[in-house]
């Protein structure tokens, strides 16, 4: 199975879904709220998606590799 190549929005956005993630456990946890959480999960399918149109009209490879 070939793993999933993503530009650097792309990585940022995951990250940030699974730090989201973690934080809303640990909220969970320590029976914590914080108002309009859910909110970043939208923001984080956004970002990631104008990683993807940054990576469909600049090319595959938005991230310069020297070799």
């Amino acid at each position: 199975m070939k793993y999933l190549e993503l530009n650097a929005i792309q990585s940022i956005s995951v990250t940030g879904v699974i730090t989201s993630v973690m934080a809303q456990g640990f909220l969970y946890l320590f029976d914590k709220t914080v108002d309009q959480f859910w909110a970043l999960y939208p923001s984080w399918v956004a970002i990631f998606l104008i990683g993807t149109l940054v990576r469909v009209y600049r090319g595959k490879h938005l991230d310069h590799h020297h070799h």
